[in-house]
């Protein structure tokens, strides 16, 4: 398994070098995009689908309790949002083309 991380400063790199614009753009690009997405996922439980890729959903937890095994401690979880992601057809097909 791979130790390095792909990081946002990678994926501006690889798109600069893909699309010819300088990094410094694509690294705004990257940054614009992610805000966009994290905002639309903040106010609404639509899922954003992007298609090939793969689509984030919005679910919900409900609020419970829950005990820590290592003390025996009864505590309170609050319900919440969560995002959860689910690979695409197109995805999916690529991870596993070098199995």
């Amino acid at each position: 398994m791979a130790d390095k991380k792909f990081a946002k400063l990678d994926v501006a790199k690889a798109l600069a070098e893909r699309s010819g614009l300088s990094v410094s753009k694509c690294r705004k690009l990257v940054d614009h995009f992610l805000q966009v997405l994290s905002a639309r996922l903040a106010e609404s439980d639509d899922p954003v689908v992007l298609t090939g890729f793969g689509t984030f959903r919005v679910t919900h937890r409900k609020a419970g309790s829950y005990i820590v095994p290592a003390t025996g401690e009864k505590k309170h979880r609050e319900a919440m949002r969560h995002v959860a992601f689910r690979p695409g057809t197109d995805l999916k097909s690529r991870m596993n083309e070098e199995i």
